[in-house]
């Protein structure tokens, strides 16, 4: 990794009509941020060592003693793969062990992911501490860490600098998005709403639905034990146990877009670190993600992670609880993690207040790892497929590895991300829409202003606000047109009429910086709005002097 590999400076700023500007940071709501701003490194997909049309499916492994262990030695014949209770033939099997080459000496990449956007304050102080614990103690000359956030408000590249390692976790802060119910009564949680949404737990929801009667139904006129049933009374009573139904379906599906972009933000990394020459390690730090119904991209992350060779371990930044109702809300909160975790053989640490403890393993390989590979046997079925994998024979043993797939047919359609890729690596032009792109240069660096003129983007009108997402692309190559640096940026916005207004008047500005030494270069700028997939494109040759 040559330091260019890092986008340097990054400042996004939203102009309105005339001079004014407001920073992220100026935009400020109780309730919900007009504007948000996630960014992280971007690169090129990784060249895949399997075609995308192969129907292979790889499978991390790891075993585990009773001791909890790392054990190796076995073979292929040793495990019994099941996809969907029918079993498959292994087709594919290796073994990886990290006592090949000396820890000393093995680059080792390990990118601290933390969820800043889900985590509060007391988990973000408890975890940040953790990781100068292990940045104090543990950091090894061949190791290289990262650390980047959900809300891409601190990013710093892979480096074994001490100092500049320590001064971003120093800037860790809890970035939440609020999302709130348009109702007071009853109060729900995002939890609430979840787990009512998917009919998890029926006492939360009788709960729930007995404060809404408590609001909203007037008693009936005699209380008496031996009264008739008030009909408007009764009415009013099954008309709140539906009223809460669908306010918490519509209140998960407000919160939902927020576990995407942390997964999205967590696919970026993936990539960054398949360019890593050595072993990989992603690292998610966060106090949980609500993940029902995201199987697909959750599959989908995980199936970059095992063909880039990148392990995913997770921690979970709440520890243990003395409410005896916690199981749940872990349980739930931690879904994500282990699957993320388990499907790369990776590990979970979770139930735990030893955080300095839980991230200098989460730090370390696996001394003993696998990866296995099947050719499904039915045809696919755009459906979740349950793995099983165990150890024929053998007892005393743990076996974590990946448990689903998303089945999905050669011709599925292409994603939001693929688009982009696809665009990033083009030279065209693409004009869906107004954007005006200006370079300058000067003191070794490259500045790159967009000017994306609004005034004709569809908004989603949702609870008295207007609701986009811009996606910012800048790739910078060399003369030749190879990858030098690139970020992504994802602009959430959820304006009030006044601030709309502004911006459809004025557009909106970015601007972003790259240090480049003397030289020829071209910059690739992308930008995408969401609510009619539209996108705008262009690359432009610049001179460094």
């Amino acid at each position: 990794m040559t330091k260019i590999m890092a986008l340097i400076r990054t400042s996004v700023l939203l102009a309105a009509a005339g001079t004014a500007a407001f920073t992220q940071g100026q935009i400020q709501n109780p309730d919900l941020e007009e504007v948000r701003i996630r960014s992280a490194i971007y690169a090129p997909p990784p060249a895949l060592t399997i075609s995308v049309e192969s129907s292979l499916v790889e499978v991390a492994a790891t075993v585990r003693d009773r001791k909890g262990q790392p054990a190796g030695g076995f073979k292929a014949d040793d495990f019994e793969l099941f996809d969907n209770g029918v079993r498959q033939q292994i087709t594919a099997f290796s073994e990886s062990s990290t006592a090949q080459t000396p820890a000393a000496v093995r680059p080792r990449y390990l990118a601290l992911f933390f969820d800043d956007s889900h985590t509060g304050s007391v988990g973000i102080e408890r975890t940040r501490k953790a990781a100068q614990k292990l940045i104090d103690t543990a950091l090894q000359p061949a190791y290289r860490l990262g650390i980047f956030t959900d809300s891409g408000s601190v990013t710093l590249d892979f480096t074994n600098d001490k100092t500049a390692l320590l001064a971003a976790l120093a800037r860790l802060r809890p970035h939440p998005y609020g999302v709130r119910p348009t109702i007071v009564c009853p109060a729900l949680t995002p939890l609430d709403a979840y787990v009512i949404a998917k009919h998890l737990d029926l006492r939360i929801k009788e709960r729930a639905v007995a404060q809404a009667i408590a609001c909203n139904c007037p008693p009936p006129s005699d209380t008496s034990k031996n009264a008739p049933v008030d009909p408007a009374y009764q009415d009013c009573v099954n008309a709140q146990i539906n009223s809460v139904q669908v306010i918490s379906e519509s209140f998960w599906d407000m919160i939902r877009p927020q576990s995407v972009e942390t997964i999205e933000s967590m696919g970026m990394i993936v990539r960054h670190l398949a360019r890593a020459p050595g072993d990989r390690v992603l690292i998610l730090v966060s106090s949980g993600v609500l993940s029902g119904g995201l199987d697909q991209m959750i599959d989908s992350l995980v199936e970059t992670a095992i063909r880039s060779h990148v392990v995913i371990n997770t921690l979970h930044a709440e520890g243990l609880s003395p409410d005896r109702n916690a199981a749940l809300a872990t349980q739930v909160y931690t879904q994500f993690h282990a699957a993320a975790a388990s499907g790369t053989g990776g590990q979970l640490v979770r139930n735990t207040n030893d955080f300095i403890g839980g991230l200098h393993t989460l730090a370390a390989l696996p001394a003993v790892s696998y990866l296995l590979g099947f050719s499904p046997q039915s045809e696919p079925d755009n459906t979740l497929h349950t793995l099983k994998l165990r150890l024929n024979h053998r007892s005393g043993f743990q076996v974590d590895a990946r448990p689903g797939y998303y089945s999905e047919a050669a011709h599925k359609t292409e994603t939001v991300q693929q688009r982009i890729d696809r665009e990033a690596a083009a030279d065209g032009t693409l004009v869906d829409f107004p954007a005006f792109i200006r370079l300058s240069q000067g003191d070794g660096k490259i500045r790159i202003d967009v000017q994306v003129d609004v005034h004709d983007f569809r908004f989603l009108e949702l609870a008295g606000r207007s609701m986009q997402q811009l996606t910012f692309v800048s790739v910078l190559r060399d003369s030749s047109g190879n990858y030098v640096s690139g970020k992504q940026a994802v602009m959430d916005l959820a304006l009030t009429p006044a601030k709309l207004a502004e911006f459809r008047a004025g557009g909106i500005r970015t601007a972003v910086t790259f240090d480049a030494p003397k030289g020829s270069y071209q910059v690739r700028e992308i930008v995408r709005e969401a609510g009619q997939n539209r996108m705008a494109a262009s690359t432009i040759p610049i001179d460094v002097r």
